[in-house]
């Protein structure tokens, strides 16, 4: 009878163990689809997929995933080419506006690891970052249409060059005139905050990863952090 009452234990644990695994493949495979709103959200299919793509790199490609250098400034589409071959970088950032689809797709070609492709693409920033014209500055917004209808230039252009990360939206208020000025959506965090918001989700809806900056603070401090330390008060 022991023997009876066991056997069916280990029966109903390897049915149970094995259905289990049944679920979870199934449910892995619904979730199959997804976009930047799964990168923070529970989502079983993409966690599972980044992690046995980040177990399959070596310790060197998993450091090079935090380095981006730019390319067009610092270094050459040459050279951006050379440190992707070497595997030692994880992307790049384009700060030049003569920087074509061409260039990028040949850069991508370089690397068997999915690349970031970056830019720093705030409306105020347009015209010195591009040749897209037409864009008004982001302290000069004061509708949500005017932000969509300006984000949508500035996606178009993102998604025609192949850039799928923009080191934008600015959250800082505008009272830092020597760095931050017309690259803010205003000056209080009540007129700010919903209309870079507008734009984080536009960009999110697009497949091209936005980014809130600057932390902790650009806006309070009185000089420029690129040519000064500077001190932020409490």
């Amino acid at each position: 009878m022991k023997f009876i009452t066991f056997l069916l234990s280990i029966l109903l644990v390897v049915f149970g163990l094995t259905n289990w695994q049944k679920v979870e493949k199934e449910t892995l495979i619904k979730q199959s689809n997804f976009d930047l709103y799964d990168m923070v959200s529970e989502n079983a299919y993409l966690d599972h997929q980044v992690e046995q793509w980040y177990s399959s790199l070596t310790d060197t490609q998993k450091l090079a995933q935090l380095i981006m250098p730019d390319v067009g400034s610092s270094f050459t589409v040459s050279d951006i080419k050379y440190l992707l071959k070497r595997e030692v970088i994880g992307g790049f950032m384009i700060l030049n506006k003569n920087i074509t689809r061409k260039d990028v797709e040949k850069l991508k070609k370089a690397t068997k690891t999915p690349l970031l492709v970056a830019m720093d693409a705030e409306p105020s920033l347009m015209a010195y970052r591009t040749n897209l014209e037409g864009i008004a500055s982001s302290n000069s917004f004061k509708t949500p249409e005017d932000i969509r209808k300006n984000t949508k230039k500035i996606a178009d252009y993102l998604e025609k060059l192949g850039v799928n990360v923009n080191f934008a939206p600015v959250y800082d208020n505008s009272s830092n005139t020597s760095v931050i000025g017309d690259r803010s959506f205003g000056i209080l965090p009540i007129e700010i905050l919903p209309r870079a918001s507008v734009f984080v989700d536009y960009f999110k809806s697009r497949n091209i990863a936005p980014t809130a900056k600057h932390f902790p603070g650009h806006g309070e401090v009185t000089g420029d952090t690129h040519k000064h330390l500077q001190v932020l008060k409490g």
